[in-house]
C-alpha cells in the first residue's frame, strides 16, 4: 500500500512540475510572437519534452502519462490551466500509445506486438481507461 502511496504522491508532484514547466516556455514563446519572431503553429519540440523525461528519470512511457493526464483530466484541462494543448498534441508520436502501455502492462510485451495492427482504437481506448481510473499507480515496474 505504501508503494501506491508514494507513486500517487511522485506522480502528483512531475504532473504539477511538467505544468510549470510547459507554461515556462509557452511565456517566453508568447513573448517572441509579440516581438515577431516566433509562428503560434510552430509545436513544443519532442526534445523540450526529452529535457524534463531525464532530469527526473522518467521513461518515456511514463512521460507520455503524464502528459495525457495534463490534456484528459479536469484539473489540468488545457483551456482551463492556460496550456496550449496543440503545442502538445505533436508530441503523442514520440510518446505513443504503445510506450504507455509498456509501462503499464510490462509482461506483456509480446502480446501487445500481436495486438499493435488488429484494431487501431484499441491501444488509444485501454491507455485512456488506465489512466482514468489511475491503475498505472498499482503496476510494479
Amino acid at each position: 500500500m505504501s508503494k501506491v502511496i508514494y507513486r500517487y504522491l511522485r506522480y502528483a508532484y512531475l504532473r504539477r512540475k511538467l505544468r510549470c514547466y510547459i507554461l515556462q516556455e509557452q511565456k517566453k514563446r508568447f513573448d517572441l510572437m509579440m516581438k515577431g519572431e516566433f509562428d503560434a503553429k510552430d509545436n513544443l519540440p519532442v526534445a523540450f519534452f526529452i529535457k524534463f523525461q531525464a532530469k527526473y528519470k522518467l521513461k518515456i512511457g511514463e512521460m507520455g502519462i503524464l502528459l495525457r493526464e495534463i490534456i484528459w483530466h479536469t484539473p489540468f484541462w488545457g483551456y482551463q490551466n492556460g496550456i496550449v494543448v496543440n503545442w502538445i498534441y505533436p508530441s503523442f508520436d514520440y510518446y505513443s500509445d504503445l510506450e504507455v502501455l509498456r509501462v503499464m502492462l510490462p509482461t506483456s510485451d509480446e502480446i501487445l506486438h500481436q495486438l499493435e495492427g488488429k484494431d487501431e482504437m484499441l491501444f488509444p481506448i485501454l491507455v485512456e481507461r488506465f489512466i482514468q481510473q489511475r491503475l498505472y499507480l498499482f503496476i510494479d515496474s
